[in-house]
């Protein structure tokens, strides 16, 4: 959750319900927001097979980072040994997705 603040979050999608950390699930680590409304994970690259699900490879670039796609509800990429993984169940959009992975991967990067 120390990586984006709520007011990141805020300026990106517009809300910035609580964060809190979401139970880890394999190699992933993340935070929410809210309850399911925005959901950040990541995970060490070498914890990961890296290539794309094969319904994954019609998906455009998000534009961010290395190997990103925006698909299926979500927005991820690779940067500096780091898979990011940015997910919603509500009503966000895929830019506001981007403008998180946005404001996430200089803090990945460093």
């Amino acid at each position: 959750c120390a990586r984006l603040s709520d007011e990141e979050i805020t300026a990106a999608v517009g809300i910035a319900p609580e964060s809190k950390p979401t139970e880890p699930a394999g190699p992933f680590t993340g935070c929410s927001w809210g309850t399911g409304f925005l959901i950040v994970q990541i995970a060490p690259a070498v914890t990961l097979i890296t290539a794309p699900l094969e319904a994954e490879s019609d998906c455009p670039s998000a534009g961010v980072g290395d190997e990103s796609i925006v698909c299926f509800g979500g927005v991820k990429f690779l940067t500096n040994g780091i898979h990011a993984s940015i997910t919603t169940i509500e009503n966000v959009t895929e830019a506001q997705m981007i403008a998180v992975a946005r404001t996430l991967l200089p803090k990945l990067q460093s």
